[in-house]
């Protein structure tokens, strides 16, 4: 591909109509000027110039050919420079991807901090539904994912946690419910139930939990679910079922009645992000540890560490 220095010496040549004047113009030998004119149109397959006893003149050919690779290369600089000022505002952006009809409980802390000690990054949100949200986060569409999926069950090394908290599962049910009076919800008060959770494939602990049901608990009945939408009260109205989610985001389901459960299953809540990620990606990252070091009600350390997401 002709360079940018190839085509200020084509130019040379045809400014001054002679090898021996560009040569001197640009402080090169006529012999080493000469041969990178052939070297480029034995690439071409055409002349650019032709050369007799009066001197050198350009060809048709030779004429369009400049004329194109001059608005090509006024072309490149403009793109080069677009792209430049693109990447320094994606420098000055982080993408966290959440997921619908579910607010985040600690990452909202952690932005008003993070935004407090770098006012000049921007900060934002968009949604991917929790079928296809690890697939969006592996291919790179958000640099941090929330803690809903830190413990996702698809192996991947490009990928790092901050491990923030551990949480345990809770049920809904609404006030109609027979297991609305419960204060605490074990399997055996499930047995004959309809559970609703996701379906398998989405996050690991639910997985760990759905093959524990199936194995040892066959009278719960299992039902699948692709997304925590807004219709779930419905649902959970129609099927006359128990809706099972994290204890941390029982707020997130304001028509139903929270009961925590006496499962042993734990549940891993962090942030996760990719080993490459932009330095102020790793920043936000470090605000996040160093806000959660210092609080205690969690009884638990942030670790950084490779696992499944």
């Amino acid at each position: 591909m002709l360079s940018d220095r190839d085509l200020k010496r084509l130019l040379a040549v045809e400014q001054y109509g002679s090898f021996s004047k560009a040569a001197e113009a640009l402080f090169v030998s006529r012999s080493a000027l000469l041969q990178q004119v052939k070297g480029i149109e034995k690439e071409v397959g055409f002349s650019i110039f032709l050369r007799d006893f009066k001197g050198v003149c350009i060809t048709e050919a030779g004429r369009h050919f400049l004329n194109e690779m001059q608005r090509f290369a006024s072309r490149y600089e403009q793109i080069v420079i677009h792209c430049q000022e693109i990447a320094e505002k994606r420098n000055k952006q982080i993408l966290i991807g959440s997921l619908p009809n579910l607010s985040s409980v600690m990452v909202p802390e952690i932005c008003k901090v993070f935004c407090k000690r770098y006012p000049d990054v921007e900060v934002q949100f968009k949604e991917f539904f929790a079928a296809n949200y690890f697939q969006n986060f592996q291919a790179g569409h958000f640099d941090i994912s929330v803690e809903y999926m830190s413990d996702y069950h698809r192996e991947n090394k490009d990928i790092l946690i901050l491990t923030l908290k551990q949480d345990r599962y809770c049920c809904g049910v609404l006030p109609s419910h027979p297991l609305a009076g419960k204060s605490m919800i074990s399997f055996k008060d499930l047995r004959g139930q309809k559970l609703m959770m996701y379906r398998k494939g989405i996050t690991k602990c639910d997985d760990v939990l759905r093959d524990y049901i199936l194995q040892n608990e066959p009278e719960i009945q299992l039902i699948d679910l692709e997304n925590y939408d807004s219709s779930l009260a419905v649902k959970c109205e129609l099927e006359g079922a128990v809706l099972l989610f994290y204890s941390m985001y029982a707020d997130n389901f304001h028509n139903f009645i929270p009961i925590p459960t006496d499962w042993e299953q734990k549940i891993n809540i962090g942030l996760g992000y990719h080993v490459n990620s932009r330095p102020i990606v790793k920043k936000f990252i470090k605000v996040a540890s160093e806000l959660y070091i210092e609080r205690t009600r969690y009884n638990i350390k942030p670790v950084l560490h490779r696992q499944s997401l």
